[in-house]
């Protein structure tokens, strides 16, 4: 797909070339758990935090696509001892489908599919130091708001998805996910 849209791009003349840039946003939010046996009376709502870079490319004048990939992570707060005693990180690739409206604003469609990665502390639910992979997808939804030059400001609301097998069956995760980000964008 990417091959294709970016022969289509090169092929076309200059004129006719969609507007494309990079984009770089530094989330910050919180994730609490709503679902998964275990997960729900594991866990109080903890911090993420995130790094998220990829390009926008226009397609017309208020439709777009941006790849994108989304680095998240943060403590989890365990609900035993109220301490944090585990560690979650992200890695996704994924997509933003784009709908402009006023001056450089947009709301977007999101879909991230990638890998989690839990790792444990004292006091954690895991051995210390155990690490476990898991497969992660994240759908969701956001807004971005044009505020400057280069710089946006917007929201990311958000389900991430976590797929883990601990020696048994395999156990699912999911939060709900709310954030706020800083961006730059490049044309």
């Amino acid at each position: 797909m990417a091959l294709v849209v970016a022969s289509l791009w090169l092929a076309s003349p200059a004129s006719a070339r969609p507007r494309s840039g990079f984009f770089l946003d530094a989330a910050v939010g919180f994730s609490a758990p709503i679902a998964g046996a275990h997960w729900l009376d594991a866990y109080y709502p903890s911090p993420i935090f995130g790094l998220h870079l990829g390009g926008e490319i226009w397609l017309a004048h208020r439709v777009g696509l941006a790849p994108e990939l989304a680095l998240d992570g943060g403590p989890l707060i365990d609900q035993g001892s109220g301490r944090v005693t585990t560690g979650r990180f992200r890695f996704q690739p994924g997509l933003r489908v784009l709908f402009g409206f006023g001056a450089g604003h947009a709301f977007f469609l999101r879909w991230l599919l990638g890998g989690e990665l839990l790792a444990y502390g004292t006091g954690g639910r895991g051995d210390v130091g155990a690490v476990n992979v898991g497969f992660a997808t994240e759908p969701g939804v956001g807004m971005q708001f044009h505020v400057a030059r280069h710089a946006v400001i917007g929201f990311l609301l958000g389900t991430p998805i976590g797929v883990h097998s601990f020696g048994g069956p395999n156990e699912v995760n999911v939060d709900f996910a709310a954030s706020f980000f800083v961006g730059w964008r490049r044309w």
